[in-house]
């Protein structure tokens, strides 16, 4: 991916500042704007995009927690995309219904692609059957040969 794992300084923000990728331009991005006193911590974390912290790691004041996007996703789910209809009540709903439906082809066209796909791959096999057979037969007889004096 071309990630950078260490710090970028003066003299590496060159080379991994570079303006054609879109990670370089993201530090290069950072590094600029540290050079702002309110955003100096910028330049310390330019290698990271400007984050400073672990991946995971989430502040209730200014982020939303796994939990509540867990939630959400469960919303989401159970909704099947419309969250407007969601009730409490109904959290413990489960939806399943599993039953046979049919064996076979569903149109006799179906059928004869299969069946006639099928005839072509045994025509196929039995086809580099006889090959094989026909090329052992030729190098038997040729080795069977004796050579000239």
């Amino acid at each position: 991916t071309g990630l950078n794992l260490r710090r970028v300084d003066d003299l590496s923000v060159e080379i991994h500042g570079d303006p054609s990728t879109h990670l370089g331009r993201l530090i290069r991005a950072c590094w600029d704007l540290g050079e702002h006193p309110d955003y100096q911590r910028l330049r310390r974390w330019a290698h990271q995009f400007g984050y400073g912290g672990h991946i995971t790691t989430k502040s209730r004041a200014f982020s939303v927690t796994l939990g509540f996007l867990r939630h959400q996703r469960t919303i989401w789910r159970r909704t099947e995309g419309h969250p407007h209809t969601w009730d409490d009540e109904q959290a413990e709903r489960v939806i399943y219904e599993l039953g046979y439906q049919a064996t076979g082809w569903i149109t006799t066209g179906d059928a004869l692609l299969a069946n006639t796909a099928a005839a072509m791959a045994r025509a196929r096999h039995l086809a580099g059957l006889d090959a094989l057979a026909d090329e052992l037969a030729d190098q038997h007889r040729t080795a069977a040969q004796p050579l000239a004096a």
